[in-house]
């Protein structure tokens, strides 16, 4: 919405500029013309504008998720202009202000459907390329295994916003010769076990499941926080009203929506990235020293650098200041016996590995304001779930999987409620519950009980 509303000011001057020009031909003075809009009525009048253009974006849907055909996406854009434009011509009509140009009024409403439909498909292109390797892609399988399915996987992998993982099977689906096993994640019956393997976000129908089934299905992705969609036609009774989408070149209606956290989403993702500068900016010095502090101590990198496994399980590289002697992860097998933690993880209280300056370090969660780069990329958020390592990861069961459904922080629920508890069950428990209670405020929250937690020094 922000995007849009700056769009509409821009495109206000340029019609503004356009109607000085026009204004200059006819006689008019460029004061005047200027005059008339640069007033307190006229800001008033911009603002009514952009509000009624926001709002019916808004109801057109526009800014939810669900992405329809550009040639739609264009034309709510130029009815949310026209609203706009009949909104404030009534407005100005009935106040009297005659005073006001309404040449700039249609220059504005022309100006905002060429450069928001231009942006809009700006953007199309970009997410498209940026999808299949980004981790904004969204993970959807198909249910059903005949051509159809395989024709739309292939319309899937080359041309939506969302990332291909497989097919889903069903009792008396029709297997497609063009299809082999290995692209079969599970049986529809399994979705749980399939949603957390896959980390998946949508299931469309490719191939008519019963009414019956699909209303079971429906109740299932209400609980799994999955969307549903369907080739348009298969279920008449159930999508009446609802608006076509497109997945590729087939026309699909959505069955069920999970509602949308992409306005909450974004927010988090701008104070990340403004938390993260801002505490760079602050630790710059204190960190320069640490640097200089590690480097006496002894030989080897300041950093240490390593694979962490991060939100859907894509790995990336987590940064810390260096605590330990060198050669310290080769070290760790002769250490086992004396873990302190239960099932995967591993800790010592008083672990030998562990240098003087790095005991002080960790002792304050000093060594880990190098992850702030890592929020900043955008590898990390500053609440989230420890980033594990891989052979954590490799250990998990099913149920584990749900804490990579969110990118991980630098603090948590664990880190302040539980850190010195060993337990691995109460560990997940808490990162589960983050992800599945996730909200701004929760964490705010966190935020600042990590501030007493870090005081008290109660890091190992």
């Amino acid at each position: 919405m922000l995007t849009d509303a700056v769009i509409i000011v821009l495109a206000f001057l340029f019609a503004m500029l356009i109607r000085v020009s026009f204004g200059h031909h006819l006689g008019d003075s460029i004061e005047s013309t200027i005059g008339q809009w640069n007033s307190a009525p006229g800001a008033i009048c911009l603002l009514l504008y952009i509000s009624a253009f926001l709002w019916s974006a808004q109801q057109y849907g526009l800014y939810s998720f669900r992405q329809s055909a550009c040639y739609h996406e264009i034309s709510k854009i130029c009815q949310a202009c026209l609203n706009a434009f009949f909104v404030l011509s009534g407005v100005m009509f009935l106040a009297h202000a005659v005073s006001l140009s309404r040449e700039v009024l249609i220059f504005l409403s022309v100006l905002t459907a060429i450069a928001l439909s231009g942006y809009r498909c700006m953007r199309r292109c970009q997410l498209r390329s940026a999808h299949a390797t980004s981790a904004i892609a969204r993970n959807i399988a198909i249910l059903g295994t005949n051509q159809l399915s395989y024709a739309l996987s292939q319309q899937i992998g080359n041309r939506t916003q969302f990332n291909f993982v497989g097919f889903l099977e069903f009792p008396g689906c029709r297997f497609s010769p063009e299809l082999t096993r290995a692209s079969v994640v599970g049986e529809i019956s399994d979705l749980g076990r399939v949603k957390a393997k896959c980390f998946l976000d949508a299931i469309v129908i490719a191939e008519f499941y019963s009414y019956d089934k699909t209303m079971e299905l429906l109740r299932s992705a209400h609980e799994l926080d999955l969307d549903v969609f369907s080739i348009a036609g298969y279920y008449d009774e159930l999508t009446t009203n609802a608006a076509i989408q497109y997945l590729g070149l087939f026309p699909v209606s959505i069955l069920y929506f999970r509602k949308s956290h992409t306005a909450a989403r974004f927010l988090k993702r701008a104070l990340d990235i403004a938390m993260s500068i801002a505490g760079l900016a602050i630790a710059a010095l204190p960190m320069l020293v640490i640097a200089l502090l590690i480097r006496l101590e002894g030989n080897g990198p300041v950093l240490y650098v390593a694979d962490r496994i991060g939100r859907w399980g894509k790995p990336f590289r987590c940064l810390k200041f260096r605590t330990m002697v060198r050669d310290a992860d080769a070290m760790q097998q002769s250490l086992f016996a004396q873990n302190e933690r239960d099932s995967i993880l591993f800790k010592l209280q008083n672990d030998p590995r562990i240098t003087r300056i790095g005991s002080f370090l960790r002792k304050y969660s000093l060594d880990e304001l190098p992850q702030l780069v890592n929020v900043l990329r955008g590898d990390m958020s500053m609440v989230g779930p420890r980033p594990p390592l891989p052979h954590e990861v490799a250990s998990y069961s099913l149920e584990h999987l749900y804490r990579l459904w969110v990118m991980p922080g630098l603090t948590g629920l664990w880190q302040v409620q539980a850190r010195q508890d060993n337990s691995f069950t109460k560990y997940i428990a808490l990162d589960v519950a983050y992800v599945k209670n996730w909200s701004l405020l929760l964490d705010l929250k966190i935020l600042l009980r990590t501030v007493d937690v870090v005081l008290r020094g109660t890091g190992v």
